[in-house]
């Protein structure tokens, strides 16, 4: 059912370039995991400019589609670079952990004003990365409230407590199917389990479901 929280959704704002005081109240998070930052100079190649690179990735996750799903990659214009560095950039961060901590931060009502103003950026970016972060995505967008950054509304996705209780109850009602109930009542269970096995397994969403 759809949740009861007053302000479900995180407000909409157009992309800019982050400010200075934007990229001093994020840049430390990229920091602390070792995202591309670098404090001298490196052997090899040059180091990257890591904030142009996180506004690439804000503009690139912030690109609505026709249909007011998410725009894919190429459709970042070239300026900022080429969408396959950036979209290797954005999945190599999102397995450090980085949009996970991003959420957190932004969620904090304790968090800087700067931080606090760029929540739709990193709601984006968050709900680019659920299918690299897992189920856990879900649960951690739906623990802080910030339901902009599931891909879906929140109760088109799968639940894993729902997901344990339909396993357990596959459990407890193997030795009935088998030993205890009619043909039919067997036949009516095991359909009821299987749809609604299939409705916890779902893996594809619709773009168009995603918030805005």
């Amino acid at each position: 059912m759809p949740p009861t929280h007053p302000n479900p959704y995180t407000t909409p704002r157009p992309w800019a370039p982050l400010t200075e005081a934007e990229w001093s109240a994020i840049g430390g998070h990229l920091a602390a995991l070792g995202c591309g930052m670098s404090f001298g100079p490196r052997p090899g190649r040059p180091p990257e400019d890591v904030r142009a690179r996180l506004d690439a990735i804000f503009r690139a996750v912030t690109i609505k589609a026709g249909d007011g799903g998410r725009a894919p990659w190429r459709a970042l214009p070239e300026n900022f670079g080429k969408a396959d560095t950036i979209s290797r950039t954005f999945r190599r961060w999102a397995r450090l952990g980085l949009w996970q901590r991003l959420l957190r931060a932004a969620a904090d009502p304790q968090a800087f004003p700067e931080l606090q103003r760029l929540r739709y950026f990193i709601c984006c970016a968050y709900r680019r990365a659920y299918r690299i972060i897992g189920l856990a995505a879900a649960l951690l967008a739906k623990q802080l409230r910030l339901y902009s950054a599931l891909p879906s509304p929140p109760w088109c996705l799968p639940d894993r407590d729902l997901s344990e209780t339909y396993e357990s109850l596959v459990q407890r009602a193997d030795s009935a199917l088998t030993d205890h109930w009619s043909a039919d009542r067997r036949r009516d269970m095991a359909r009821s389990l299987s749809a609604l096995g299939r409705l916890l397994a779902r893996r594809r969403i619709q773009r168009v479901l995603e918030p805005a």
